[in-house]
């Protein structure tokens, strides 16, 4: 992960291109008690939570959807591509999680764009606003 301006200046300058990668479930042995580890602290207002999510991860352990061969395989392709996405949904189930976070962000921003929009002070340069490199 990219934790320093200098390092991702360093790489910009080089044409290097970086992909956040967002993995799903992978058919490994990482949620195995012999890699998993949940910490020894248990807090009392998250214990059932917690309870909960442990025990789906046993459940799912052996039964990821994702294929680790096929997932190097894709890696592969996106450091051959030209212009890759800035982020890559690994996995069906990384996929929707991703698509309905988006959609959700999406629905939010829908429903208080008008409070959002009443903040606004006169617009000097409209052109400016809607040329920005964020959008």
């Amino acid at each position: 992960m990219l934790r320093n301006k200098k390092t991702l200046k360093a790489l910009l300058k080089k044409q290097t291109k970086a992909i956040i990668i967002e993995p799903g479930f992978f058919n490994t042995d990482f949620l195995d008690s012999t890699s998993v580890n949940y910490g020894e602290y248990n807090i009392a207002d998250y214990e059932e939570k917690a309870t909960k999510f442990r025990q789906w991860h046993d459940e799912m352990n052996h039964n990821q959807v994702g294929d680790p061969a096929k997932l190097g395989a894709a890696l592969i392709q996106l450091s051959e591509m030209e212009n890759p996405p800035v982020r890559f949904a690994a996995g069906s189930d990384a996929a929707g999680w991703v698509i309905n976070k988006a959609e959700s962000i999406h629905a939010e921003a829908e429903k208080y764009k008008e409070l959002s929009s009443s903040t606004d002070g006169a617009i000097k340069n409209a052109d400016l606003l809607n040329s920005s490199p964020l959008s």
